[in-house]
């Protein structure tokens, strides 16, 4: 999946870094997400309404609000006992887990899209014991 554009203080933007990127995505998750979109495409034909320009979006086909992911996220989370976290510490856990796993550290990096290795190492190479500790 390509990332193009984010969502920012209430605005579509493109990413900080002005770069889209390609984010890693299990063929599990693809296949969920072609089958939502296509689930999408046949209710609004059903309809006679446009497709809704989001994966994610509310009744009168606007993005969804960050609040209601929040809920939904929390609801989530909270089935599976887990208490207290945001959505960002998520991605945290990502990069963490796939630097703790033996990934290389440039491929990781590309993930969340940061300007650097030099980032990610900064931000969470910390966590790893042993040959990553400075």
């Amino acid at each position: 999946m390509w990332v193009r554009r984010s969502h920012r203080q209430g605005r579509i933007r493109g990413t900080k870094n002005r770069r889209r990127r390609q984010v890693d995505m299990s063929p599990h998750l693809a296949a969920t997400l072609k089958d939502w979109k296509l689930t999408q495409k046949k209710r609004s034909l059903a309809q006679g309404i446009p497709a809704p320009e989001w994966t994610f979006s509310v009744s009168d086909e606007k993005m969804l609000h960050r609040n209601t992911l929040k809920w939904h996220t929390d609801k989530c989370l909270d089935k599976i006992g887990l208490r207290g976290v945001i959505l960002h510490d998520l991605r945290h856990s990502y990069a963490t887990i796939r630097l703790m796993k033996g990934n290389n550290l440039g491929d990781v990096s590309r993930q969340p899209g940061h300007q650097s290795v030099k980032v990610t190492d900064g931000v969470y190479c910390h966590w790893i014991p042993g040959s990553f500790k400075k």
